[in-house]
């Protein structure tokens, strides 16, 4: 990293003289002012705010999740409260269409749009387990039979 440097009046420099020269001339060059500082800072945190992964929607799947058993038309409603799930994330939206297909199935309703299904079953050829892959598929074929 940056080595001390003594100086000849005794004290201490954290930075040695061409590191200074350096920093110096970049900073010249650049025209670093506080303007690009101010817009490198704002570009950075919405950057980080932009790609945080979304975590509202992991409590209303869990909570789906654990009364689908018993409830399925509560797990159910708690499925249809979620806006949008086309823009879960991959595996949310998998998570979200093995309860609405299992809430449907229990209530003989019908089910959600297929193409949900449709975006969930091709991910889960890639990175999911059989036992998924097989429900996803049934509920695909039962969209597809009417």
């Amino acid at each position: 990293m940056f080595s001390r440097v003594q100086r000849k009046n005794g004290k201490k420099n954290f930075l040695s003289p061409r590191l200074t020269y350096l920093f110096v001339f970049y900073s010249y060059k650049q025209n670093y002012n506080n303007e690009t500082f101010i817009i490198c800072v704002n570009l950075v945190l919405i950057f980080f705010v932009a790609c945080r992964r979304q975590q509202s929607v992991s409590t209303p799947l869990n909570a789906a999740e654990r009364i689908l058993k018993d409830n399925p038309d509560s797990a159910f409603r708690i499925i249809q409260s979620i806006p949008y799930p086309d823009k879960l994330d991959k595996e949310d939206l998998v998570r979200w269409c093995l309860i609405a297909g299992k809430a449907a199935d229990k209530l003989n309703t019908s089910l959600p749009p297929s193409y949900y299904f449709d975006h969930a079953y091709s991910w889960l050829i890639k990175y999911g387990i059989t036992k998924d892959q097989v429900d996803i598929g049934l509920f695909l074929g039962a969209l597809s039979s009417g």
